[in-house]
């Protein structure tokens, strides 16, 4: 009898941990999204007006729900103020990713590694403890973040730094999806020869899109036939009005398993008239 009753329980706990894993595996494959912007700096008004919009859902499209973390993609300067605007609009519970650009201040940078990131939930995993280089892991994608304004990646070609990200590539084991971000763009003559999309190349069956921005200007690029079908995406500008294009923008991901679809939500400036102006699905490689 003890034998006997040893077995059902044996088997009873296998069943609750299987059970426990496809509800977690279920979870992840659920569909959700995330958001990116770029260049707000101190345009509060537009800038509220996007997060506002990306808070209420944006266009409606089941396919699009609200976005459970959101990302600004450098120049997102002062950054206290940009964090307290964000939490203001978008509440609590949304997670704020931040990428350094070139025009963060050393505060900016000091509260990015001191206040925002220790706070992440899940936390984030750091290249080290004086930039702002991570990784962040949500269900089924890992966001991989890039500080451009430091020794190592000054050029994204040192190799202790591409090892590093390399495994960040390689042991995501649980994503279906990797993106990567950093702010001013890096796109060389010969795209083949450069040690980071050399090694990008590499993993296309897993990265799907690097984000930046800079430029304050939205537009985006596939080439599959030189890029190895990685999504290439300028996330415009969600405020700052220095050379661009008179469109206050963010970019949605919605991540449904193992399918990705983007859209770019846009408004003229300092209005809230956001409309889709372009959507597509990620591409199978």
């Amino acid at each position: 009898m003890k034998l006997g009753y040893m077995r059902r329980f044996s088997i009873l706990l296998v069943f609750l941990i299987l059970s426990s894993a496809s509800s977690g595996l279920a979870e992840n494959a659920g569909k959700w999204s995330f958001a990116v912007f770029s260049d707000n700096r101190n345009f509060e008004i537009a800038y509220r007006n996007v997060l506002q919009n990306m808070n209420a859902g944006g266009p409606k499209d089941p396919g699009f729900p609200k976005p459970d973390f959101v990302v600004g993609v450098g120049d997102i300067d002062p950054v206290r103020r940009t964090f307290q605007i964000f939490r203001d609009a978008m509440g609590p519970q949304t997670t704020f990713i931040p990428v350094r650009g070139n025009h963060e201040a050393p505060e900016d940078v000091r509260f990015i590694l001191q206040d925002i990131l220790p706070s992440e939930k899940p936390p984030v995993t750091v290249y080290d403890k004086e930039s702002a280089t991570f990784f962040y892991d949500w269900k089924n994608v890992r966001l991989i973040v890039i500080d451009e304004y430091t020794r190592y990646a000054k050029n994204l070609g040192d190799p202790e730094f591409l090892k590093w990200l390399e495994e960040a590539v390689v042991s995501a084991k649980h994503a279906d999806h990797v993106f990567i971000s950093f702010h001013e763009p890096h796109f060389p003559a010969d795209i083949h020869s450069d040690p980071f999309w050399g090694m990008l190349l590499k993993h296309t069956g897993k990265v799907r899109a690097v984000f930046w921005g800079h430029s304050h200007i939205y537009a985006r690029r596939y080439l599959p036939d030189s890029y190895g079908g990685i999504e290439l995406i300028n996330a415009g500008a969600a405020g700052n009005t220095g050379h661009f294009d008179g469109m206050n923008t963010y970019v949605e991901v919605a991540v449904d398993g193992k399918h990705v679809s983007f859209r770019a939500v846009q408004a003229p400036d300092k209005t809230r008239d956001f409309r889709v102006t372009d959507s597509w699905k990620a591409k199978a490689n």
